[in-house]
């Protein structure tokens, strides 16, 4: 009988030593517009229309599974969490198609910056709220990341999954990731975009001021000098980070 290993959960440390270290900015950033999508959330009119079979076995998993077979040099990642058909299924499903990849990026990327840490509660696997807890001068900034493929219910959930859990004592950032979709125009998903920020406006109404709305529209492919890339993204969350550590 073939004795099959109970999948494991994705340590931060492994894949930030093993993976993050090597990659490409080219496939950080396309490794990153994978992890903004979650097809458990998704409407079934919303899963035709982009063909959502189709996408995840022609496009996101192979490609996913590229870059992290590229950046392996020497295979210890793969062995650890991938070398089963079981393990690589539930390395989507508990570690992709959640928000955990998306957040290991982006912490990975922060903590380079001089005196910017995450705190060790963001990579439990059970965490909630909020999906990352930034330390910079003495403050913990939360953050609350949400990916956003459409609008639908989005009224409903922003009252339920942000609304309801913030604190006005709390420092927080509100980030709304949106990628690219088929053949989106980046420059007019961008002004559209743009008015989410009103969420910041309501959001004092309630008398809940020390929060900051952040969009960011993620185009598919890295292109250098790109407004909408996951470079442009740390940067623009650093820069608020460091703007709330002044106030």
């Amino acid at each position: 009988m073939r004795f099959l290993r109970k999948p494991r959960e994705v340590d931060y440390n492994d894949f930030n030593s093993l993976i993050l270290k090597t990659l490409t900015d080219e496939d950080k950033h396309l490794l990153f517009y994978y992890s903004l999508f979650d097809p458990s959330g998704w409407e079934e009119e919303f899963k035709k229309v982009l063909e959502l079979e189709k996408f995840l076995l022609k496009d996101l998993k192979p490609s996913i599974l590229k870059i992290i077979r590229k950046a392996d040099k020497n295979k210890k990642f793969w062995k650890k969490y991938l070398k089963t058909r079981e393990e690589r299924e539930h390395f989507f499903q508990s570690f992709v198609f959640t928000d955990r990849l998306t957040k290991f990026l982006i912490s990975s990327e922060i903590q380079k910056r001089e005196g910017i840490n995450i705190h060790k509660k963001s990579f439990f696997r059970k965490s909630v709220y909020p999906d990352l807890i930034i330390l910079f001068k003495g403050n913990k900034i939360n953050v609350e990341i949400k990916r956003l493929v459409s609008c639908s219910q989005l009224r409903e959930r922003f009252e339920d999954e942000i609304v309801k859990k913030l604190k006005d004592k709390d420092k927080t950032l509100l980030l709304f990731l949106f990628p690219q979709v088929e053949k989106d125009n980046p420059l007019r998903i961008n002004q559209l975009i743009k008015g989410f920020y009103i969420l910041e406006d309501y959001l004092k109404t309630l008398k809940i001021r020390e929060v900051r709305v952040l969009c960011k529209y993620i185009e598919k492919y890295y292109h250098k000098d790109s407004k909408f890339s996951f470079n442009e993204l740390i940067e623009m969350v650093c820069n608020n980070v460091f703007k709330i550590g002044e106030s």
